[in-house]
């Protein structure tokens, strides 16, 4: 019921009032089940700590209730999006009493796109609960942008995003090797096909005269990639072809050429921030004929000695955030 609720609620958004960002899943589609038997990652998943599932705030409430909890993070990748959250205050900590004096704090919380998309009627308890926050911290220049002409908050900061925490041998520890990959291939992580995207990858892998290894996260009856797996498939490639924010932050994590294929539906100004405070904005490209326009150095591979030094000092920060606001 909740599932038809959220896409009669985007559906209005998108053809009524026009807003072209809301996005529309299949109310009575196959529900994504971490342990189902579609994904094959069951042993990983089971190291982490978790709660019990949990689809309603009421059951929420009781969860972190009976629990002993010191403090609440909400973050990082579009958590305040509307268009992605059928109801956006939870992303707010909405179902924590008002009374409760544990900290809550905001960590590369992402809007996702340039402009506030909650609408109005949600957007004044937003204001009530986010003014609760002990500490805010946004991914994007543009959510800075967003919390002072939306919410009049002018204190919080920009942190990167989670993933960028950790350093290239943290995930290789994870990677089992048996998901080695060898010989030459350039890996591709597509998550909108598009044919101009498929014609990017076909003249990348021409030219470069390596194969496609392609990666999915979608449904196709199948068990989806393992951890493991789909970080070998970056970690070993010769060559990435990404129109996804995090394809473009493991290929950086990594040291790996890549291009990055705008993608607007899903939020530029993520790509934007990641590429630009890095040196790498001439990594992204809007459509074939921009690709085609500047193909050879594209093709070229990237300096990462001068890439890493600002990726130290953005981890330092953000980390030293973290510290000073769980102290």
């Amino acid at each position: 019921m909740m599932r038809c609720g959220s896409f009669v609620k985007k559906f209005g958004a998108r053809f009524i009032k026009g807003d072209k960002t809301a996005y529309l899943s299949n109310p009575f589609g196959r529900v994504y089940d971490a342990l189902g038997p579609l994904h094959a990652d069951k042993s990983f998943l089971r190291k982490i700590n978790r709660t019990m599932p949990i689809y309603d705030n009421k059951k929420l409430r009781n969860v972190i209730g009976r629990g002993n909890y010191d403090a609440f993070i909400v973050g990082s990748d579009q958590v305040w999006r509307q268009a992605y959250t059928p109801d956006i205050e939870t992303f707010f900590l909405g179902f924590m009493d008002a009374f409760d004096s544990r900290k809550r704090i905001a960590f590369s919380a992402s809007f996702g796109t340039e402009t506030c998309d909650i609408p109005e009627e949600n957007l004044n308890k937003c204001r009530e609960l986010i003014s609760r926050f002990d500490a805010i911290s946004v991914r994007e220049l543009s959510g800075l942008n967003i919390l002072k002409k939306d919410f009049d908050i002018d204190n919080a900061v920009q942190t990167i995003d989670p993933t960028l925490l950790l350093n290239p041998q943290d995930y290789f520890d994870i990677i089992n090797p048996k998901d080695r990959l060898s010989g030459k291939y350039i890996a591709s992580y597509i998550l909108d096909d598009t044919p101009d995207k498929e014609t990017i990858l076909d003249d990348v892998c021409n030219r470069l005269k390596s194969p496609a290894e392609k990666l999915s996260c979608k449904y196709t009856g199948k068990p989806m990639p393992t951890v493991s797996q789909w970080l070998a498939t970056i970690a070993d490639s010769e060559f990435v072809v990404t129109d996804s924010f995090h394809g473009c932050v493991f290929s950086i994590i990594f040291h790996k050429p890549f291009i990055a294929i705008a993608n607007a539906y899903r939020g530029l100004d993520r790509f934007s921030s990641l590429l630009k405070p890095l040196g790498l904005s001439d990594r992204l490209v809007t459509d074939f004929d921009d690709f085609h326009s500047r193909i050879d150095t594209l093709l070229k591979g990237i300096d990462y000695s001068k890439v890493t030094p600002q990726l130290e000092i953005s981890r330092k920060q953000s980390l030293d955030f973290l510290r000073s606001v769980l102290d």
